[in-house]
């Protein structure tokens, strides 16, 4: 049903139109959408294996050290991983024996095994504590080097994707007992030496998510705010600030299904984008280009709704992206009172009524209200819901006004989530007093 009453807050834009896309708050009593810049990967595991892009002369060896960066807390003692080596685009296939696998210092009976394939596989194990299976590995680790050929064949600008595929490591518990656990993995790329022509973009695996949430399982729709990670998405950040968000952004461009999305950020690791409206299906074929080199394709999953709250601290978790009903930031020195308005600001709540086109921001005469009003939990009680629909001048950010239930009780992190469409959103806090 469509949502038809009247805001009690107004709809009109609350957010500076000197905002920007990327890290932080803006001063004052106005909400930045915060949507993570930093140039990392997301966190979905216990850790991240790292690796670097390098190049090197057709016919040349080059080198890219493998190392693995463990989260707080987490050590391993066991490390297995399969390397695949690929060409990129057009560059001439490599051969069998043209990879190999140097262990670290300290890295013990280390057990390798390559199969001849289209693509070179490494399959490799290794014993990171030999002197004692009690005692982990813990921190950043270096596990050993990739080395790799260059066909003499290949030319300037093509690539080689190095690929981790697979990957078990064994966490030791104070009782010596092993567990597997999972870690991350990224691709980097080797190729000879150009200067006018940047090693291809890598989408990591999986790696495209909703970008209020950061859920690491589910889908993004069509109009959201989404986050792709990966290597080599751009020489260095840079931060769209055109109404509408321009669809290259210092050189880079992300085509789904074919069609170009509007940029809200860019950077080395990380890209901020919103999904085209046209996109439908339960799937889509997304691509990286930057300065005219593309990505190999990448599967995204679709919904037709994928609710995320943004956070304050732009990982999908704690203070939700919370105005009260003065237009101050939410947060535990500024809480809301039981009974008054909210204005919570999320992405992926579906289609509106007026529709909206990619990239237009929201309206406000009339505004863009969503087609299905949410239903808002706070402290897991319904709240009422007073406008739900596209935050006024802005391009797949939605804002969401409630009511805080009477008789919620005080405290600096009262959960708050929003249903739509059978699906709900991360869970986040709002302070009530």
């Amino acid at each position: 049903m469509t949502n038809s009453s009247s805001p009690v807050i107004s709809s009109s834009p609350v957010i500076s139109s000197s905002r920007k896309h990327g890290p932080g708050l803006v001063s004052g009593a106005v909400l930045a959408l915060v949507l993570l810049a930093s140039p990392r990967l997301r966190a979905q595991s216990h850790g991240t294996v790292l690796t670097g892009s390098v190049t090197g002369p057709p016919g040349g060896t080059v080198s890219v050290p493998l190392t693995v960066a463990l989260d707080s807390g987490i050590g391993i003692d066991t490390f297995g991983v399969t390397v695949v080596i690929a060409p990129a685009g057009n560059a001439p296939a490599p051969t069998t024996g043209r990879l190999s696998f140097a262990p670290a210092a300290g890295i013990s009976s280390p057990s390798l095994s390559t199969a001849d394939a289209a693509d070179i596989v490494v399959a490799w194990l290794g014993n990171l504590s030999p002197t004692d299976p009690r005692h982990a590995v813990t921190g950043t680790v270096q596990l050993g080097i990739i080395t790799a050929t260059i066909p003499a064949g290949a030319l300037n600008g093509q690539a080689y994707g190095i690929r981790i595929t697979k990957l078990e490591a064994g966490v030791t518990g104070v009782n010596g007992s092993v567990a597997p656990v999972a870690l991350a993995s990224v691709s980097s790329a080797i190729g000879p030496i150009s200067t006018a022509v940047q090693p291809p973009p890598v989408i990591q695996p999986n790696g495209i998510i909703n970008a209020a949430s950061f859920a690491t399982t589910g889908a993004i729709s069509p109009g959201c705010i989404a986050s792709l990670f990966g290597i080599n998405l751009a020489a260095a950040p840079a931060i769209g600030d055109s109404t509408p968000p321009s669809k290259i952004l210092a050189g880079t461009q992300v085509l789904i299904n074919g069609v170009p999305a509007p940029l809200f950020y860019v950077s080395p690791n990380q890209i901020n984008f919103q999904a085209p409206v046209e996109i439908s299906g339960t799937s889509a074929q997304a691509v990286v280009v930057f300065n005219g080199v593309a990505s190999l394709t990448t599967s995204v999953p679709m919904a037709p709704v994928a609710p995320g709250i943004f956070t304050s601290g732009g990982n999908g978790a704690g203070q939700g992206a919370v105005l009260n009903q003065d237009f101050s930031v939410n947060s535990a020195h500024n809480p809301a009172a039981a009974g008054s308005a909210v204005m919570i600001y999320a992405t992926g709540l579906g289609s509106t009524s007026p529709s909206f086109a990619t990239g237009q921001p929201g309206g406000t005469s009339p505004p863009n209200v969503t087609t299905e009003t949410p239903v808002v939990s706070i402290n897991g009680a319904p709240a009422q819901v007073l406008f739900s629909g596209l935050a006024p001048g802005f391009a797949g950010e939605y804002q969401v006004n409630a009511v805080i239930p009477d008789g919620t009780p005080s405290g600096p992190a009262v959960s708050l989530q929003i249903q739509i469409g059978g699906h709900r959103s991360n869970t986040v806090t709002l302070a009530v007093q």
